[in-house]
């Protein structure tokens, strides 16, 4: 029963089957982290989060745990998951003592009743035992692994074993203890390779547990030999001010190594330690730096470290958002922030009947436009943008709707955080765009970025949100669903996806779960990560012209959606 995952039979013959029940502890290294099978066996009494998964065919499931006798013993509460998971349910479990067989029952999509069981039955244990991560193994040096064992029920005498696949294994520092109930104990098992070991060995070691009482468990880590240099920590990706210094660091383990600093991939001269310092940097010392660590077995090249280089204003000249329109919680919102010292003069737009010209069939026919300041305050509001006091003023802007029921304002606003505020005359729904324009691009301050609050569907009603570059500078673009749940927001996008593209409709880039991102770190350096994992963003450094960024819901999903653009100092 390898990492407590079980192969399901059908009591009778049906396509609808029992696939698995695993039983899953917190595991996985950088942006890998979640759930997996737990080595061993499950522990008695204690809570462990478990998950089961069904085959095609079933309308209702309900999981339960029976003697090997066939008496119930729990009734477990799981969750079905969604989406491309939807046949998976995960909940929280407490074995009870004694093996135990895993049922599910209900009605398949024919509406008939079934049951399933799992073919073998769990064991469960009152001694856990907890495998420490996985290490490089380096020829002829000895490595120690460190695996905790705890006692759940009473007083016992514990006997360890351990064994491994290539016969590395030196020992273990402590084959016999007694633990009380609730104790723990570190045992240390040592690894190490001989000199001719080849580099690219697997070796699997196991850990036996076995109590006077009977009780009984096991964990196991799995290594490789490297004779390589190990690089312990890559260099960081880091945006910097022009004229700052930067530092990149790397630490390596291995024998008689030296290093070799690269920008870009070339060289640079007299860059040969574990550290590489830059001073006063300028606009061309930006790229991806990258370190080749060396020895007398061969090199290891580090992962690259992007460095952005960021200096002065990097005004954006329009950020505009087109999503569905509704009520309620369905209106579209733009929030956009005015940085620097100036007052900025905007003209903010609510564009609906003039899409049509663009084939989009669902416009919104008349649209209306409020515009808040921070405190929530109506600074201005418009529905037919011809008929208001500011008409010829907009004409004057030469940015004037084209379409008399769309609206338009114009303000002149102070540093700060602005929110405008789209609808449909008398509740109708549709699609719309809203757009913020600088009109006073000299001054001394700047549009830093816009955050476009609005519904997410299908097909034309994916969320658009678009900006004009007119000094480069660096972005951060961002797809936010989930976190919006902690603001009330019911009806949420569970899984945004993020695709960006340049003015010739070319796929720029495109992000599911910002922490999959090869840039995650610059993410996270820029203090603009996602809070919710399953968030898309992207950064990049963007040259004078137009981008677009386009947010849907992971395979086709819809709700409630956040796209942000920010522009970084």
């Amino acid at each position: 029963m390898a990492k407590g995952l079980l192969r399901s039979e059908s009591l009778v013959k049906s396509p609808l089957f029992l696939r698995s029940f695993k039983f899953l502890q917190p595991g996985g290294r950088g942006g890998h982290q979640g759930l997996y099978p737990i080595d061993g066996f499950p522990i008695s009494g204690s809570s462990t989060s478990a998950q089961g998964d069904l085959s095609d065919g079933f309308a209702t499931a309900q999981f339960a745990l029976r003697s090997l006798a066939g008496a119930p013993l729990q009734t477990l509460n799981l969750t079905r998951r969604t989406g491309v998971a939807a046949n998976q349910f995960n909940g929280e479990v407490t074995p009870p003592a004694g093996a135990f067989l895993v049922y599910v029952t209900g009605q398949d999509t024919a509406g008939l009743a079934y049951q399933r069981v799992l073919a073998s039955p769990f064991s469960v244990q009152s001694v856990g035992v907890t495998a420490p991560a996985p290490q490089e193994l380096q020829a002829a040096q000895p490595t120690s692994y460190v695996f905790v064992i705890k006692n759940f029920s009473a007083s016992d005498t514990f006997t360890i074993t351990a064994a491994d696949d290539q016969g590395y294994l030196t020992g273990v520092d402590a084959p016999s203890f007694t633990l009380g109930s609730g104790e723990t104990k570190n045992v240390t098992a040592q690894l190490q390779p001989p000199a001719n070991a080849a580099a690219g060995t697997s070796d699997t070691l196991t850990l036996n547990v076995r109590g006077a009482s009977g009780a009984k468990n096991f964990a196991i880590v799995v290594s490789r030999v490297t004779a390589l240099p190990v690089i312990k920590t890559q260099p960081q990706s880091q945006i910097a001010n022009a004229g700052t210094n930067v530092t990149f660091t790397v630490v390596a383990s291995g024998n008689g190594l030296t290093y070799q600093w690269q920008l870009n991939g070339t060289n640079i001269s007299g860059q040969t330690s574990s550290t590489l310092t830059l001073t006063s940097v300028t606009a061309n010392q930006a790229g991806a730096y990258t370190v080749v660590v060396t020895n007398s077995s061969g090199s290891v090249t580090s992962s690259s470290a992007i460095l952005t280089i960021t200096s002065g204003l990097k005004p954006i000249q329009n950020i505009s958002t087109r999503a569905g329109v509704g009520t309620g919680e369905y209106v579209l919102i733009g929030g956009f922030i005015i940085q620097g010292n100036d007052p900025k003069r905007v003209i903010v737009r609510a564009i609906g009947p003039s899409l049509t010209s663009f084939g989009v069939t669902e416009a919104l026919a008349d649209t209306t436009l409020e515009l808040h300041d921070a405190s929530g305050n109506t600074i201005a509001s418009n529905d037919d943008w011809g008929t208001g006091p500011q008409a010829q003023a907009i004409r004057d802007s030469t940015l004037a709707p084209t379409n008399p029921h769309e609206s338009a304002v114009i303000a002149v606003l102070n540093p700060g955080n602005y929110t405008a505020i789209v609808k449909g005359y008398n509740n109708t729904l549709g699609i719309a765009l809203c757009e913020v324009y600088d009109l006073n691009q000299g001054a001394n301050s700047r549009l830093a970025n816009i955050a476009t609050r609005g519904y997410v569907g299908t097909g034309s009603y994916a969320m658009i949100g678009g900006f004009i570059v007119g000094a480069k500078g660096t972005f951060v673009i961002r797809g936010i669903g989930p976190s919006l749940f902690s603001f009330g927001v019911n009806n949420a996008l569970a899984d945004p996806v993020l695709s960006l593209y340049d003015s010739q409709g070319t796929l720029f880039d495109t992000n599911d779960d910002w922490q999959d991102n090869p840039y995650a770190e610059l993410v996270r350096n820029s203090g603009l990560a996602p809070t919710d994992a399953l968030e898309s963003a992207l950064i990049y450094q963007y040259f004078p012209g137009n981008y677009t960024a386009i947010v849907r819901g992971y395979n086709d999903t819809i709700g409630v959606a956040l796209v942000e653009i920010y522009n970084l100092p």
